[in-house]
């Protein structure tokens, strides 16, 4: 039977650098932990995944009735009334966008920049509002 392999060193103890600490355990784990070979992948999936929804193909009526409120709107921006728009904000990063309602006095409308100018400093294009609520156009229809 052959005697124990290592038993020559068995007994000695570990050797301890000489020029540097030991690191410790907690640096030591670190080195194996995972790491991004694709730096940005993670954030790719994430934005591949997030939802967006076209903007909507609004009918003649429903232009007709956004072309009055924006007329009735023009006439009454001295009184700065309060309006709900609901507006398609397109998306930055890709295609689609989202739809969400604004709400505030109107304090301008800018026909050159096609922008409606709310009183907190928000600007609404023209061409992504989709309709407009408020106690001024409760007669249009």
């Amino acid at each position: 039977m052959k005697p124990f392999p290592y038993e020559d060193i068995v007994g000695l103890t570990h050797p301890e650098p000489q020029r540097h600490k030991r690191m410790p355990m907690s640096a030591r784990a670190a080195q194996f932990a995972p790491f991004a070979a694709l730096s940005g992948h993670e954030e790719a999936i994430v934005e591949t995944a997030r939802q967006t929804v076209m903007k909507p193909v609004l009918s003649e009526d429903d232009l007709d009735r956004l072309n009055r409120c924006h007329q009735l709107l023009s006439a009454h921006l001295d009184e700065r009334p309060l309006v709900r728009f609901t507006v398609f904000i397109p998306d930055k990063c890709k295609e689609g966008g989202s739809i969400e309602t604004l709400q505030g006095a109107a304090e301008s409308i800018h026909e050159e920049k096609r922008i409606v100018q709310l009183a907190d400093g928000t600007a609404i294009s023209m061409d992504n509002i989709l309709s407009m609520e408020g106690h001024l156009f409760e007669d249009l229809f």
